[in-house]
Parts: structure tokens; sequence; C-alpha cells
């Protein structure tokens, strides 16, 4: 009887692998969504720096949508169901993007307007037409694969081969690339270094997923969607940065009013002692008798 009850619990395992990158992908969009909610409420609450926060928050809201995506067109069984929420996927992606980029400006002070409209632009109209033709993304589609992971954990992903349209997406997602490193290094130049170096945590992270992703499509490493995971890097730093920065300014506040009472203090003390003075030297200029 044992026996068999623990051969029904293996063949069951077998049979229901868990789905280890569908529950990363599920607590790394919850951590996102978390920080995004902290720091929306952080940047409605703030007087200062409103919009560093608001376009955080923005971002790590935007990317946990994406991520929550992804797991529902992995598990996509027929390739219309896969371009259909591939196609809606755009929205929070750009959207992380946009938002991204106007971060950076805000953390950095780099604002060629020019730039980040023309750019923000791009991804706005790059959005719609993904939007009201999926298709566009794909010159010819081969057919729905299955990745199998070490585990026995399947992953869907679409067999394709790129248009133009996909092409100039890579492109955008090249331009943010780039300027967030032209934002850093301004920044590093400018005294800012500590700074610098947290945003350049998650440039490298970004570069280290993107990398792998472009790897494993050209057959190098295994075909793993690495991609998903390169907006993490941001997330993680900037969010421990920021934070460091609210509970520094609070402390700063709380030194600055005790230092503002007991200035007043002091400046109390000696107008007493100075109208005292005043009072005695009257008294003592008044004429005797009257």
């Amino acid at each position: 009887m044992f026996t068999d009850d623990r051969f029904r619990h293996l063949s069951c395992i077998e049979r229901c692998p868990l789905n280890y990158y569908a529950l990363a992908n599920g607590i790394i969009g919850g951590i996102c969504l978390g920080f995004g909610i902290l720091f929306l409420f952080i940047g409605l609450w703030r007087k200062y720096y409103k919009r560093l926060y608001l376009f955080f928050a923005l971002f790590a809201l935007a990317y946990s949508g994406t991520l929550f995506l992804g797991i529902l067109y992995h598990d996509a069984s027929s390739i219309e169901q896969y371009v259909r929420l591939v196609r809606w996927d755009v929205v929070p992606i750009n959207l992380a993007f946009i938002s991204l980029i106007w971060y950076v400006a805000e953390y950095t002070k780099a604002r060629p307007r020019i730039f980040l409209w023309g750019l923000t632009t791009l991804f706005i109209v790059l959005g719609i037409a993904q939007i009201v033709r999926s298709n566009l993304l794909y010159d010819e589609i081969l057919g729905l694969e299955n990745l199998i992971l070490p585990w026995g954990e399947r992953l869907a992903y679409l067999e394709a081969t790129d248009s133009i349209l996909s092409l100039l997406n890579t492109g955008a997602w090249l331009a943010v690339l780039f300027f967030i490193l032209y934002a850093c290094t301004r920044q590093y130049l400018r005294g800012e270094r500590r700074e610098a170096l947290i945003l350049s945590i998650g440039v490298l992270w970004f570069v280290a997923a993107i990398g792998a992703e472009l790897l494993s499509r050209a057959g190098v490493i295994s075909l793993f969607f690495y991609g998903e995971f390169g907006f993490l890097g941001f997330v993680l730093a900037l969010s421990l940065q920021m934070s460091y920065e609210v509970i520094k300014t609070e402390e700063d506040l709380d030194e600055y009013r005790v230092n503002l009472e007991e200035l007043v203090k002091e400046r109390t003390a000696e107008l007493e002692v100075t109208q005292a003075q005043l009072l005695a030297k009257a008294q003592e200029s008044a004429p005797l008798g009257g």
C-alpha cells in the first residue's frame, strides 16, 4: 500500500511539474507591484522630487504588468492566443520604457528634451501600430514551439521572422540603453558618483539580460527568456537608493527642526538679555524725582 501511494505521488510530480519559471515571474512581478504602489504614494505625498518618484512608480507598475502577461503567453496553447497576448503586452512594456527614460532624466538631471520627446513619440507610435495590427511584428510566423525546461516546465514561444517594425522596436530599446549610459556618465563626471554607480548596476543587469537573450536566439546558449528579467536590476537598485533618500531626507528634516528649535531658543535668550540691558540703561538715564 505504501509503495503504491509513493508511486502515485511520484507519477503525479512527473505529470504536473512545478512551474518554477512562472513562479519566479510572479514573485518578481509582485515585488515590482509592491514597489510601484509604495513609491506612487510617496510621490503623491511628497512636495519635492514628486516627478522622480511618480516616474519610478509608473515604471515599476508597468514592468510588473509585462511580467504577469509573460506568464500568460508562455502558457499559450495556440498561435492565436500567443499573438493576442503579446499584442497587448506592448502596452506595459512600452510604458515601462517611456517612464524609465523620464525617470533617468530626472534622476541624473540629463534632460535632452527633443531626444526624450522624440523617443517617447516613437514608443507611442510603435505601440499603437502593434495594437492595431498585431502581425506587424512578424514577416512570417513559422509555428508555436514548446521549450521544456530541465524540471519539466513547458514554455511556449513563437517561431517567426522579425519584420522591419520589430527591428525598429529593437532600435528604440537600444536608444534607451545608450541614453541611460550617457546620463549615467554625465552624473558620475558631475561628482554624483554614488548615485551614478547605483544606476550603473541596473544598466549592467539590463545589458547582461538582453545579451543573454540575443545569444540564446542565435543558438549560442540554450534558449531561455532572459530578457524578461532585464528591468529587475533597475527596480531593485533604484528602489533601494530612493528608499535611502527618503529616510535620509526625513532624518535631515528632523535634524533641521531640532537645530531650528535650538536656534530659536538661543535668539530668544539673547533678545531677553538685550531687552533687560536696554531697560536697565533706560532706568539709569531717567531723571530723578519729578
